[in-house]
This record gives C-alpha cells, structure tokens and sequence, in this order.
C-alpha cells in the first residue's frame, strides 16, 4: 500500500541560538527555574493562549459543534509558510505542521506512541522522494477536550526533526467523513459536520468543486490558458507547483528557492520559476512565481501541480470531501477588490 505526503518543508527557520560559554559559578537554581518556566510557557501555556483563538473562529463560522479544533501558527507571518498546530498525541504534547497536500498522519517521535506499529511496512511518497512507514493507532486530542482514535504512519526519519516538529497532521485525514474549515485569515482550522458556509453572514464565498478521488487529498481544478487542470491543494508547501510542459514557455521569474520535502530529497536547483495567470474558484492570481514540476512514472497521485501558501494564505478554505465541495472565502472587510461572476455575497 502507498499514501501520499505533501511538501512538509521548512524553508524558514526561526531558532533559538546555541548558549555558548557556560559559566559554573551561576547558582545552578538561578539557572534551572528560567528553563522550567520557559518549558512550561512553551509546553503547556503557550498553546492554550493561541487555541483560545480558534475558539472564535470556530463559532465565527460554523453552526454545527465543532469536532476538534486548533490554532494554527507559522514561522513566518508574512508568507505563512509552514502552518503549525500543537495538539495532544495520547495526552503528550505534540508541535505538527498542518499539511492539507498529506492524505494520513505521520509521526517519527516514537515517545509519543503507547503502544507498537504493526510490522508491516507500507510506502509513502512526497512530492520528491519516498520512505518506509509502519502504522500505529493513537489517540489525537486538542485543547479544548476533543479526542479522537486516528491512524498514523511511524517513519524512522524526516528533515523537520530539527526544528521540532513531532510530524505531520492531515487536516482532511482528521475530518474523516465531516468538513473541514482551514481559517489563514484568523488563523486556525476545525472540524464538524458538514453545513452550508454560504448561510454564514459577512462571507465572500467563491465556490468550487474537489475532485473525487480514494486517496483522501484535497484536490481541486485551477485554470490555466483556458485548460482545466487538477492540481492537489498543499498547505505544507510555500510556493505553488506545475507540471514543466505546461510553463515551459512562460515568463521567467526568480529563481527557485531551495527546497526539501519530508525524506530529506532536494527539489532541483538554480531552475527559474514562471511567471502564470493562474484562476481558481473564479479568483484570477496574475504572474503568479510557480516551481516547474518535473513529474515521476511512479506517482500515486495523478494531478498537474500542487497550490500552495503563496495561494491559501489570507484565505478560508471549506473542504467537504463527502458532496465534492472546495470553495475559497474571505471576510468582507479583508477582500480587496470586487469578486467575478463565481462569487457569490451573503449579506
């Protein structure tokens, strides 16, 4: 059996210096009670702060109760790149990237688990390369008393090791048969019963359709020089991804960045970006930078690109996998222009 993965990558980085030149004449409980109450803030405190947000949002949006829900945090506000969620793995404390282009859970911070994966060994693939994982039962639990029994795959390895993160949460995977809502304007994402977003006062909603799919990812169509094309929706990628063929003749842009997915595999180097007009759900995204895709014989998923945070941030994301629905929205009072004839305004 094979599943797929998003980008998982970190292409910023926010960390903390290395403490250099101890000083043993320091009382040692001078120095112990700053890092228990920077453990704690960090820990426990921290969290619980953001997650009183998602509360909000949540009701803000939805008129069914709430399933599980988190704030969502980034290392870089501006680009939003890397959402990351903090949530409870059988009542430990876990920092995951919030990765809608994975259709399951990965671990690879095996304290978490209480009990062993199977033996069996399945295969996973990112958008790049590919490892062994096993599954393990565990209990997903968020802040405000939620707790569900999820499906993850246990890997032996990832390049997000380093900046702390536990592994990589699925929203899509989390919902299961429900919706889910991924808020990157207020910043948090949850999950309930399916219901009618367009009802919800104070909206911009551009609809549109998910392609239905067996592999539980998120994807929808986008239009590019007036051909529909599917394209996977990837929050755990910064920037937007398509197939080569289909840019090849575009604008040059700046040159990609370097980029690694979750198996530690390098996308190619010193290859420019295209400039595309890219439209999905009615919203038009002019000379947008993409990542020319170089595609593989092997992939599981069949699509020609992967939208990523340079597309889904600001935005609110309603994803029903059950009734094939994808729309885009936008508070009234963050949306910058007027709509085109997709759009539909509650009042």
């Amino acid at each position: 059996m094979t599943s797929s993965l998003g980008m998982g990558t970190l292409p910023h980085r926010d960390v903390l210096p290395k403490q250099h030149g101890s000083h043993p004449e320091f009382d040692s409980i001078t120095m112990t009670i700053p890092r228990i109450f920077l453990f704690l803030l960090t820990t426990f405190i921290t969290p619980l702060l953001a997650d009183a947000k998602a509360v909000g949002c949540a009701t803000s949006l939805s008129n069914k109760p709430v399933q599980f829900q988190s704030s969502i945090q980034y290392d870089d506000v501006k680009s939003k790149a890397n959402p990351t969620v903090h949530v409870l793995i059988n009542d430990k404390v876990a920092k995951m990237m919030l990765d809608s282009g994975s259709n399951s859970h990965s671990l690879w911070d095996e304290s978490l688990l209480d009990e062993r994966p199977r033996s069996e060994i399945e295969r996973q693939h990112a958008i790049v390369g590919s490892g062994d994982a096993r599954r393990v039962k565990a209990t997903l639990g968020d802040y405000h008393g939620n707790a569900i029994a999820q499906d993850f795959y246990l890997l032996a390895n990832s390049a997000l090791i380093e900046d702390g993160y536990a592994g990589i949460l699925s929203p899509q995977a989390v919902a299961g048969l429900h919706s889910v809502v991924i808020d990157f304007e207020e910043n948090c994402f949850f999950t309930s019963l399916p219901f009618d977003i367009g009802a919800i006062n104070g909206l911009h909603v551009h609809r549109g359709r998910a392609i239905p799919n067996p592999h539980y990812v998120i994807a929808t169509s986008a239009e590019l020089d007036g051909r529909m094309i599917p394209v996977l929706v990837d929050s755990g990628s910064p920037v937007t991804f398509i197939q080569a063929p289909l840019v090849a003749s575009k604008p040059k842009g700046p040159k990609s960045p370097r980029i690694m997915d979750i198996f530690k595999a390098e996308l190619p180097r010193n290859e420019h970006m295209r400039l595309v007009d890219l439209k999905i759900n009615g919203q038009t995204f002019n000379s947008l930078p993409v990542i020319p895709r170089h595609t593989k014989n092997d992939e599981v998923i069949e699509n020609l690109g992967y939208l990523g945070m340079d597309v889904l941030k600001d935005r609110i994301i309603y994803y029903d996998g059950t009734s094939h629905e994808f729309n885009f929205l936008n508070r009234q009072k963050n949306v910058q222009r007027p709509g085109s004839a997709s759009e539909i305004r509650t009042q």
